[in-house]
């Protein structure tokens, strides 16, 4: 994936290629689901959940971290 800016979640996620797509769509429902509360919003071009600190993020392995080689998607709780 080249480097893109993204203005929304939902822009982000047509973008993956189609076995990421899919991960990323089901996490997000999990994730709200469990946290109903929390905001989702877009920091370091993945999305990135928080409640009254930050909780976890989405990071697709399509989208560049340095020099990080990444497989899949990974799920960070913070």
């Amino acid at each position: 994936m080249q480097n893109v800016n993204f203005k929304s979640i939902d822009d982000f996620i047509e973008v993956l290629p189609e076995n990421e797509h899919a991960i990323v769509k089901h996490l997000r429902v999990i994730l709200m689901d469990c946290i109903p509360d929390a905001i989702e919003k877009l920091s370091y071009n993945v999305p990135y959940y928080y409640r009254h600190s930050r909780i976890c993020f989405l990071w697709p392995s399509s989208v560049p971290w340095g020099s990080v080689q990444l497989e899949g998607v990974q799920v960070r709780i913070l």
